[in-house]
């Protein structure tokens, strides 16, 4: 059988930070930028709102609607303060 490539996720979680004006998060989301760009809830990613950043997670809600995309940091990864 053959074996399958680990499929990347489609929006890279590198981070997540609480800062004296809110929490931060880093997400690759653009490719036209090297490495994570940091963004705070309300920002857009792409075509989502950043609705909330957690210790390990970021919850995003697409613009057209439906289900939220929830980013989850890779194990062992801590967030900063």
């Amino acid at each position: 059988p053959r074996r399958r490539a680990p499929t990347r996720a489609p929006l890279p979680l590198y981070g997540t930070t609480g800062t004296g004006d809110g929490a931060i998060a880093r997400i690759d989301a653009d490719p036209r930028i090297r490495g994570a760009e940091i963004y705070r809830v309300g920002e857009r990613v792409r075509s989502y709102r950043l609705m909330a950043i957690n210790d390990s997670t970021v919850t995003l809600a697409p613009d057209s609607g439906g289900r939220p995309l929830v980013l989850r940091l890779p194990p062992g990864v801590r967030r900063q303060r």
